[in-house]
């Protein structure tokens, strides 16, 4: 009887020991995850932050030759017809998760919000096993909810992110959960904490990128003939982050910004496979000067189920696109350039990619 007692008791032992071990563990994991997430700047989008900005003066209408306003009224009309279409499907699909990734560009005043010149759907899909980045053209033109018809890109200026998340719901169909927004400054700190990105540019990039490096180089201090590349150099570069950061924001060459949305698809594929290569102690240091550039509403529940499942994620199958697709939309000239897409053919080709699986490499 006291055998039976003694290996009852032994058994409690090492099942309060296994407990104990596992409320370190979870203990300990909470402090890590609570360390890095500190250094985030969390912003829920429904908080009131940042409180919109338009003016009418703002977005003042130039003068106007009657084909021109006729031109603009058909262009309000599919506008008006595409926001009535709404978030037409029922999206309860749980294995897609929808983070739009917002560049902002005010390198002319730090202290403005500046314009979203750089805007990513990074779409998880469990399902399918993919990851689909795709690109939304900044010049769009599109309705802010309820309000005015502007550029993509001004709808963050005018509104801020809540304003931005509502109007690419609104006008591309596909629900938003979570949103990253960096500022093309930080991307030098990003850049060079992975150790550069290796890039296939050519001699026209290469040109148009001087100009930037100039600019960048002030707003750092570093010297004027810093970071700076020779046309000759032309090919496959090592690049480090002044590099990279003006080789995004070049718009003069390589069919202008649509060939800037695929340079931004390119050096978000090489942080990755940067990132993938590194041991513990780079990623910490990594950690450490990538999150305090990101402002984000992800919550820490949220960032620990997407950090639990990062090996896997690893291995999904990672591809890219750009809306709006080829040969379904028009330039037009209102408020400057505007590219005025198909929408409702847009549209679907953005669900069936990102939740069909019908995006192809």
């Amino acid at each position: 009887m006291k055998k039976k007692a003694r290996k009852s008791k032994k058994i409690f032992v090492v099942l309060l020991a296994v407990i104990i071990l596992l409320l370190v563990i979870l203990i300990a994991s909470f402090m890590v995850l609570n360390h890095y997430t500190s250094k985030l700047n969390y912003q829920p989008v429904d908080n009131n932050i940042e409180e919109p900005v338009y003016t009418p003066e703002a977005t003042k209408e130039p003068e106007l030759s009657n084909q021109e306003k006729e031109e603009i009224y058909s262009i309000d009309e599919q506008l008006k017809k595409n926001l009535e279409a709404g978030l037409d499907r029922e999206f309860d699909d749980k294995d897609v998760t929808n983070i739009l990734l917002i560049g902002v560009d005010n390198d002319s005043n730090m202290e403005a919000r500046g314009n979203a010149d750089g805007l990513i759907i990074l779409s998880i899909n469990k399902e399918t096993r993919q990851i689909v980045l795709t690109s939304l053209m900044r010049d769009i033109y599109v309705s802010v909810p309820d309000k005015y018809n502007t550029k993509l890109t001004m709808a963050y200026h005018y509104e801020g992110t809540e304003g931005l998340i509502d109007t690419v719901e609104a006008n591309f169909g596909i629900p938003i959960d979570n949103y990253i927004l960096v500022n093309y400054i930080n991307v030098i700190d990003i850049v060079d904490a992975v150790g550069g990105v290796t890039l296939d540019v050519n001699q026209a990039e290469i040109y148009w990128m001087q100009e930037k490096i100039h600019n960048l180089n002030s707003l750092i201090g570093a010297g004027y003939t810093d970071n700076l590349l020779s046309v000759d150099q032309a090919g496959t570069i090592q690049m480090n982050g002044v590099q990279t950061a003006a080789y995004l924001r070049i718009r003069n060459t390589g069919n202008n910004d649509f060939g800037r949305t695929e340079r931004a698809r390119k050096v978000l594929l090489q942080i990755k496979n940067q990132v993938t290569g590194m041991g513990l102690k780079e990623l910490n240091a990594l950690a450490n000067t990538v999150l305090p550039c990101i402002t984000t509403d992800l919550t820490q529940g949220e960032i620990l189920s997407l950090l639990l499942n990062s090996l896997d994620f690893m291995n999904y199958e990672f591809l890219s696109s750009r809306i709006p697709i080829d040969g379904y939309y028009y330039s037009a000239d209102y408020y400057g350039a505007v590219i005025v897409p198909d929408y409702e053919v847009n549209r679907e080709y953005l669900y069936q990619s990102i939740y069909e699986g019908t995006l192809k490499n």
